[in-house]
């Protein structure tokens, strides 16, 4: 097919989607004209952005969807777009021309007011949440559900020695904190590294670190990547960020770091005995609304097994659709139960070893992106 792939998901130096759909799609042996609308830090809350920016680049965005439809035609256009960034007679007008749409949208389970009036307008909705379907269909949506999935010439094993316990890449935010202390007062050493975990260091040295990285070799850090997590660690420090202020885990700044590289990200899966997953989803300010945990299926979930990581992840049921619990991931149903968990696969390699390699095999035979876009294509009706 020949798809038109409107990504507005950017931060800056990158992003995951360049790692997940695009190769995916490539790899298809699909023709994808890929159109990045968004510059970096583009300010999608000021007026300005509203009165002006806003409705040029939908214009804009229209106007490149029917150049390449009457240079060759469209069988597809697939955006990740939100209510913030384009109106839902931006994506009429591209229906109009005959172009199936397909949007895709990762936090629609604690974020869907920020989805609902764009959704009705495209001909599918791809969701990675069960829960989330019953919200697309009241509002008049035809949502599609398809679990994340990960790419194997990306998330894969390297020889490394294992010289990390128990490590987790990722935000600091709602219930992570919490369990992470229960971890390390348990006597485990752990490790965690992501944006917010900082905020319980001086700034001066969150700074340092941020445009330091001395202890991690790699190309793929810049000053523009320091500056941007400098800003968020400095607003989480004084301000609170996932409803979380600095004060609140000052306790765990010995074993926190800056959010890693992705190669380093990806290699931190061999370097660790046990690679954590939590199945809380969203900030602990919307937990604390709503009066319940939130749960949903994650990318970690699949790139952490295809990277040949031990995965030990909160249990939810979605899981077991896509695992065998206890032979190819393993599930903790609380931190008592994690931390008895961890203790025993720390004195269980052997063990271990076998749930990594299981889990190997299974992300990589079927939780691939192109198994995902294959289910995707099949229920929209379109080769």
């Amino acid at each position: 097919m020949r798809i038109f792939y409107a990504i507005c998901y950017r931060r800056v130096g990158g992003s995951w989607v360049d790692k997940n759909f695009y190769p995916a799609l490539i790899d298809m042996g699909h023709e994808v004209i890929r159109y990045d609308w968004d510059p970096p830090f583009h300010p999608t809350q000021s007026r300005r952005w509203h009165r002006k920016d806003k409705p040029e680049m939908n214009k804009i965005l229209v106007e490149k969807v029917r150049e390449a439809n009457e240079k060759e035609g469209i069988d597809l256009f697939f955006s990740y777009f939100n209510d913030r960034l384009v109106y839902p007679e931006t994506i009429e007008k591209i229906r109009d021309m005959g172009i199936p749409t397909l949007n895709f949208y990762f936090d629609d389970t604690h974020d869907f007011d920020n989805i609902k009036n764009i959704s009705p307008a495209f001909d599918y909705c791809w969701t990675t949440s069960r829960d989330a379907v019953p919200k697309y269909k009241e509002v008049g949506a035809k949502p599609i559900y398809a679990p994340p999935a990960a790419h194997p010439s990306f998330y894969k094993p390297y020889p490394l020695k294992r010289d990390f316990d128990v490590t987790f890449v990722g935000q600091g935010f709602g219930e992570r904190p919490g369990i992470v202390r229960k971890i390390k007062e348990a006597g485990i050493d752990i490790r965690v590294w992501g944006h917010g975990w900082l905020r319980g260091k001086p700034i001066k040295d969150i700074i340092r670190s941020n445009f330091s990285f001395s202890h991690i070799k790699s190309n793929n850090y810049n000053i523009a990547k320091s500056i941007d997590q400098s800003i968020r660690d400095f607003y989480g420090y004084y301000v609170g960020w996932g409803g979380i202020k600095g004060r609140e885990i000052k306790d765990l700044r010995d074993i926190a770091g800056p959010p890693l590289p992705f190669e380093e990200l990806v290699k931190m899966y061999s370097r660790s005995r046990i690679s954590l997953g939590f199945g809380g989803h969203g900030p602990l300010s919307e937990w604390r609304k709503r009066g319940r945990r939130l749960a949903a299926v994650k990318l970690r979930d699949f790139e952490a097994p295809m990277s040949r990581a031990f995965y030990l992840t909160g249990y939810i049921k979605d899981l077991e659709e896509f695992y065998n619990i206890g032979k190819e991931i393993v599930c903790y149903q609380d931190t008592d139960d994690l931390i008895d968990k961890i203790k025993y696969y720390l004195a269980h390699e052997d063990e271990a070893e076998e749930v990594r390699e299981a889990g190997y095999q299974r992300a990589r035979r079927d939780h691939t992106w192109t198994k995902r876009f294959e289910k995707i294509f099949k229920e929209m009706g379109i080769n």
